[in-house]
């Protein structure tokens, strides 16, 4: 008598079917039209359709050229990292149930000569802790309008500050 074919276990993960949690990501930019030298802050909503409850979640945000990590903070505790433009935030105590969402905000500066013109930002969400049935949801992104900046607007031909006028030497 042989045996038969070896049996995988449910996914890369192992486990049963209904160890899973849908992570899902979404991502807006207040303001959404940005002076070059002004802040801005993306806010990322990371939901999880279940059916487990999930504590192990990593955010990863790529933006544009010329923006920079000021800080990030939510509902939960995430701890977050910048190397040049990407920023990673990991959730560290808590968790997000099934069912339910968490949302981190993370505030940027745009840099004073940054290029002007429309850009984008592109957000994903991944956890190890269980399979993902739906991965199609796990990134999104938002575009961000750079315009010039507000002594740009004021003074387009430049400033130059003229002798004996307050403030000037």
């Amino acid at each position: 008598k042989t045996a038969g074919p070896r049996i995988e276990p449910f996914g890369p993960w192992g486990g049963e079917p209904g160890d899973e949690a849908d992570l899902g990501v979404a991502i807006s930019a207040d303001p959404s039209n940005v002076p070059a030298g002004e802040a801005l802050t993306f806010s990322i909503e990371v939901s999880n359709a279940g059916p487990q409850d999930v504590s192990q979640v990593t955010v990863v945000l790529d933006m544009p050229q010329d923006f920079d990590f000021v800080s990030g903070n939510g509902a939960g505790t995430w701890n977050c990292t910048a190397a040049g433009v990407q920023v990673t935030c990991e959730l560290g105590a808590g968790l997000i149930a099934a069912n339910s969402s968490d949302t981190l905000d993370i505030d940027v500066t745009v840099a004073e000569g940054a290029e002007l013109g429309v850009t984008t930002a592109v957000v994903t969400v991944t956890s190890y802790e269980w399979a993902d049935p739906v991965t199609a949801n796990d990134s999104a992104d938002v575009e961000i309008t750079v315009g010039p900046s507000l002594l740009d607007l004021i003074f387009p031909s430049g400033f130059e500050c003229a002798p004996g006028r307050p403030g000037c030497n």
